[in-house]
């Protein structure tokens, strides 16, 4: 089972449901979960595989196709391994098989291990504090194939840190397992709205802004409450109104008058 919380950050360390602990070291932009990775290798000597193409498998087949490797569709190590692990070369000396796939472990997918090499300062300091061991100094298999006779791995050693390589799946590297992680949304935020005229509580105001229309100086008031939280704010504006004013003049003229840029021709009461 997944674990589950509001909030993790790469770094930190989950402990499982089944207890195994793992460390975060990819969130996902929407915040929904991300992966961990095992305190410890899962093998530090293994070969990846037959020389046999795994059906359904996608293969990559030269370096160029790095940044395809590390689009999302192509960061599921979990579907890689279960592929393997039902195919008819599957063996339990191989990659695929030290991992607790019972339990959620799986084999990293290239553009995974790209992701925990990126995250490395913060992974592997944490992995050490939560007495698991770093990861700074082998090259790691993937579940990513690049053909019959060739797999992909990392490097995290200090030649060529970072990366890609593809070998003879006979080759012996290390393997390290990951494990997804979901997170419950955040709880919504509400807000309470109280707004005041002069003091007294305007009824039915109750959203964030209101219209108002007064015919004196006036003051009006907003308090902002969070629902669950002892907390508030208020803040206040007052509305200066100013008086109408009205002007009377009489003027006498013989034939027009100009007014106000107006030329008046005729005896009348003009505003």
């Amino acid at each position: 089972m997944d674990a589950k919380a509001q909030n993790y950050h790469i770094g930190d360390v989950i402990v499982n449901d089944d207890g195994s602990k793992g460390v975060v070291f990819y969130v996902k932009p929407d915040r929904t979960g991300g992966w961990m990775v095992a305190l410890e290798d899962a093998a530090e000597s293994c070969k990846w595989g037959d020389a046999v193409d795994i059906s359904g498998l996608p293969n990559f087949n030269n370096l160029s196709q790095q940044p395809i490797m590390l689009k999302d569709e192509n960061l599921d190590g979990y579907t890689n391994t279960q592929r393997i692990r039902n195919s008819s070369s599957y063996n339990n000396t191989y990659a695929a098989s030290k991992v607790d796939f019972a339990n959620g472990w799986y084999l990293p997918a290239a553009g995974q291990l790209q992701h925990i090499y990126s995250n490395l300062p913060f992974v592997d300091a944490a992995l050490i504090d939560a007495g698991g061991s770093g990861m700074a100094s082998a090259y790691y298999w993937s579940s990513t194939e690049k053909g019959k006779d060739e797999a992909w791995a990392v490097s995290f050693g200090e030649t060529s840190a970072g990366r890609f390589y593809y070998d003879d799946k006979t080759k012996n590297y290390y393997v390290r397992a990951i494990r997804n992680f979901t997170m419950e949304p955040a709880p919504a935020i509400t807000y309470t709205y109280v707004w005041q005229e002069n003091g007294v509580v305007i009824p039915n105001a109750s959203s964030n802004e209101i219209q108002v229309s007064p015919t004196t100086t006036s003051t009006y008031a907003v308090t902002v409450s969070v629902q669950g939280m002892v907390c508030s704010t208020t803040e206040e504006k007052e509305i200066v109104v100013k008086p109408v004013t009205h002007l009377v003049e009489t003027e006498t003229a013989c034939e027009s008058f100009e007014w106000h840029g107006n030329i008046l021709t005729q005896s009348d009461t003009y505003v």
